[in-house]
């Protein structure tokens, strides 16, 4: 693909399945060694420290940065540029971002209907992951909205696509991308709305030349949807009052 700035990502469907092994091998492996921890100190009678869980997270999300820069820039060169890191209109940021939100939490209210009707399990809580109270909001706020979307966006827009796009162009790449974004999601009632918001965030990266504009949707989505969780913590009657609005709309 050649970008607006001469860069052009040189790597193709052999390094994306390479890179994706890696990162399939690290991401086993980190659950491997936190599944043996467990299982050693329950044996020992111990709890698995909140921090270790919390590290496993971190570590598996930034461990998807080393494929997408090893079988990427590093072996065919280009740089961060490569990847997706070209600077964008700050105005035009902050309209897409705004815009893509807008259709992201919109499709998701909408899914969150067919999800009641369906009775249908969405994602697991974040509070019982990063620990409840103000600390663990930090900690997901951490991970989810600044861990994730860069490791996340730099793995799957930045490598994958790009390389998709190399050889069967771009709205396939787009597609298929936002496809692996959805499943790499596992559970069975966020892939549609996993899926659209994946392709939200590879539209933007095809039509802006840039990663940024990704990176901040996904950002800025991941925030709100950890705030929401950590509010209707602290004040549950909101989450009863939103069933309830599902219930009037249905």
């Amino acid at each position: 693909m050649q970008y607006g700035n001469g860069t052009r990502a040189q790597w193709g469907i052999k390094d994306i399945l390479l890179g994706s092994l890696v990162a399939g091998v690290l991401f086993a492996v980190g659950v491997f060694a936190v599944a043996i921890a467990w299982v050693a100190l329950q044996f020992a009678g111990i709890e698995l420290p909140q921090s270790v869980l919390l590290l496993a997270v971190f570590l598996g999300e930034a461990a998807m940065i080393v494929p997408a820069w090893w079988f990427g820039p590093r072996k065919h060169g280009g740089g961060l540029a490569a990847l997706g890191f070209r600077r964008v209109a700050i105005g035009k940021l902050l309209w897409m971002t705004a815009l893509g939100l807008a259709i992201a939490f919109g499709f998701n209210a909408l899914w969150s209907v067919a999800l009641e009707r369906l009775g249908w399990a969405t994602q697991p809580e974040l509070v019982p992951v990063f620990g409840q109270g103000f600390a663990g909001y930090i900690a997901a706020l951490v991970i989810a909205s600044g861990v994730a979307p860069l490791a996340e966006e730099v793995f799957f827009r930045g490598f994958l696509q790009a390389g998709l796009e190399n050889r069967f162009g771009a709205w396939v790449a787009i597609i298929v991308t936002a496809v692996l974004f959805a499943l790499v999601h596992i559970l069975p009632g966020v892939l549609p709305p996993i899926f659209v918001l994946g392709l939200i965030f590879s539209i933007l990266r095809f039509e802006t030349d840039s990663l940024w504009p990704s990176i901040v949707l996904h950002a800025a989505f991941n925030a709100l949807s950890v705030t929401a969780a950590y509010v209707i913590e602290l004040m549950p009657q909101l989450e009863t009052a939103w069933i309830g609005l599902l219930h009037l709309w249905g």
